[in-house]
Order: structure tokens, then sequence, then C-alpha cells
């Protein structure tokens, strides 16, 4: 079953803002910032009909 994705696109200035929040995600490690939105974390282990 695939899931679908819900991200919000950052700018690196706005991406280094959150990183400390987010590092466990490695999200240094995208080169054009994409983080989840903190405000729907859990979408992205949901199904989005």
């Amino acid at each position: 079953m695939v899931k679908s994705k819900c991200f919000i696109r950052l700018t690196r200035e706005q991406g280094d803002c959150l990183e400390q929040d987010f590092k466990h995600l490695a999200i240094d490690e995208i080169p054009d910032l994409v983080i989840i939105n903190p405000n729907n974390f859990h979408a992205i282990f949901e199904d989005v009909q």
C-alpha cells in the first residue's frame, strides 16, 4: 500500500531555524530542505484517500 506524504517545502534559511528540532530526521542530508508540517506530523504515516 502506498503512503501519501504531506510535505511543506522550506527554503534553506527557513530550514536552518528548524534544524535543531528536526535533527533526528537527518534533514541536513536533503539539498532543498523538505520538512513535514509540524502541525500534521502524523500525516506521513497515514493513508490519504
